[in-house]
């Protein structure tokens, strides 16, 4: 691929003026479409797009959990044959709705430029909140069914764990907090020490990892950003210089 240029003549260059003066007189001049305009509108179109991946703290498939999170609770009561308490179901219930609702909560956060609070805020209600109640649900399933068996809702968690592992991946803010909701009221239900302890040794663990992965995703974004200012400035001289007639630059193959 070449880029030529033809000159429009050596005493063109003398008479230039200024590159604002010179576009205002290419479009006076010409009834041309004004490229740069368009350019510029159609990147002020694409602000809303994702930065970099990983930048919203909400995937768009985050309401996936919501049927995995039904089906888990629907296959334990046709396991026992019995519905549980009021008190264990309800959560439960709370939260495949609230996930189900995470379409709401991808448009909130996409729209416009928000505020780290309230995407921090949006985090806490459409993930860790539906997290934090399906882990409670299990809980106190666990607690007014003595009989059943911790290995199944175990894996009811794993499972829940799992699905949202996949569609949280590459947002490791949003995972680290599902995961550690997902098990938290589980963990204490235990009773045990060493569970709680390594629960917050894991939090610990994933946050520092989180808040590392956070710096050097802001690093790339401020490097991208860098790079597309000076492309759009290489663009807007040479858009100048076409405008003028001096010269125009074509590509080949």
């Amino acid at each position: 691929m070449g880029i030529r240029s033809k000159a429009a003549g050596s005493g063109a260059a003398g008479n230039a003026v200024p590159g604002g003066d010179r576009r205002r007189a290419a479009q006076a001049g010409s009834p041309g479409v004004d490229v740069t305009r368009l350019r510029r509108s159609g990147d002020a179109g694409r602000r809303l797009a994702e930065p970099y991946p990983g930048y919203f703290f909400i995937s768009e498939g985050w309401a996936m959990v919501a049927p995995v999170m039904a089906l888990v609770s629907l296959l334990l009561v046709i396991d026992q044959f019995s519905l549980p308490l009021l008190y264990a179901i309800v959560p439960a219930v709370f939260a495949v709705v609230i996930a189900a609702l995470a379409p709401l909560f991808v448009r909130f956060e996409r729209k416009g430029r928000r505020a780290l609070g309230l995407r921090c805020v949006a985090l806490g209600v459409a993930v860790v909140l539906p997290m934090l109640l399906f882990g409670a649900s299990m809980a106190a399933w666990h607690y007014t069914r003595p009989d059943l068996s911790g290995l199944v809702l175990v894996g009811a968690l794993v499972v829940v764990g799992l699905v949202a592992s996949v569609v949280l991946s590459g947002r490791l803010v949003a995972l680290v907090s599902a995961m550690t909701a997902l098990w938290f009221f589980p963990a204490i239900a235990t009773g045990s020490a060493g569970a709680i302890v390594i629960l917050l040794l894991g939090c610990g663990l994933g946050a520092g990892a989180a808040v590392r992965q956070v710096t050097i995703d802001r690093a790339a974004q401020a490097e991208q950003r860098e790079m597309r200012r000076q492309q759009m400035r290489a663009e807007d001289i040479l858009s100048d210089f076409e405008q003028t007639g001096q010269g125009w630059f074509w590509e080949t193959d």
